[in-house]
């Protein structure tokens, strides 16, 4: 079991709330999330983090795409077609971050995430 300071859980729903109303306006909340996620969780492995910061983007994502079908017919067909891109890349990234050492990684995200 994990025990969190009261801070600790503070700055995580700080990031969350941040990084939702980032997502909302232009995306990229993650951007926000992850490198809160590795300073909360320093010791836990680098994929741990990004696979919780991307359950948090679907969900959001999932949310949008039913907000945004109830308000628009889409073209289903285009949307499968961009879904399997979509799938099939995110697919390599995930075997791309596998790949990639944690000692290069984790600076990778603090600095890609630095405004």
């Amino acid at each position: 079991m994990i025990e969190l300071s009261t801070a600790a859980v503070i700055l995580l729903l700080i990031a969350a709330f941040a990084a939702g109303w980032i997502d909302a306006v232009s995306g990229g909340g993650g951007l926000v999330q992850l490198p809160a996620l590795l300073l909360v969780f320093p010791h836990s492995a680098t994929l741990t983090a990004m696979g919780t910061n991307k359950t948090s983007s679907i969900i959001g994502t999932s949310v949008a795409v039913r907000t945004y079908t109830r308000a628009h017919r889409p073209d289903w067909s285009l949307a499968r077609r961009i879904m399997a891109v979509a799938f099939i890349a995110s697919g390599l990234g995930s075997f791309a971050a596998t790949r990639i050492s944690t000692e290069l990684l984790r600076p990778a995200i603090v600095v890609v995430a630095q405004p």
